[in-house]
């Protein structure tokens, strides 16, 4: 198994290969950041929610694990 571990341009040159991504996905659409995760197809994979958390702030987010349908 191999590992892609950032930046946002090594995702975005490596997207096409994965067939399973692992993601934190932030809600927190109104925030502006300096970098983000590229655009995919979700329809394309299967999503398994690992866990969810607020944080102290109230910013919530989930751990996630996409993995390509065949």
């Amino acid at each position: 198994e191999v590992m892609i571990i950032g930046g946002a341009k090594v995702y975005s040159e490596m997207i096409e290969y994965a067939d399973k991504l692992v993601l934190t996905e932030i809600d927190a659409e109104d925030k502006e950041a300096d970098a983000y995760f590229p655009k995919f197809n979700k329809d394309e994979y299967d999503c398994n929610l690992l866990c969810s958390h607020e944080s102290d702030n109230g910013l919530s987010y989930k751990h996630k694990v996409y993995t390509k349908k065949r």
